[in-house]
């Protein structure tokens, strides 16, 4: 796994390797996850320079998540993120097609 990733930041072609892509991919998705989670968070709670540090920093999720469970007024809790994914119905979220 090592010489996979080190090969992989060093032979410049992350996104024309599949594992690679999947790689970043994963990394995006993560990020952003945790990102519009913890914008939301500091938007709720007022939180301005949280809001701008987590705006224009990009720490693929650490900073976010930091200030999710230890800085925010209101830490989110492991078992109360667990709760509310398992709530989303991804269903809702997808378009239906109408029948015509």
């Amino acid at each position: 796994m090592d010489s996979f990733i080190r090969d992989l930041i060093l032979s410049n072609n992350i996104a024309k390797d599949p594992r690679g892509a999947i790689l970043l991919a994963v990394l995006v998705i993560w990020s952003l996850i945790f990102k519009g989670a913890a914008l939301w968070h500091a938007a709720k709670n007022a939180e301005k320079i949280w809001f701008i540090a987590i705006l224009l920093l990009n720490t693929a999720g650490i900073a976010e998540i930091a200030y999710l469970f230890f800085f925010s007024k209101d830490k989110l809790v492991l078992k109360d993120l667990i709760e509310n994914a398992k709530s989303l119905n991804i269903k809702t979220l997808i378009p239906q097609k109408v029948k015509k």
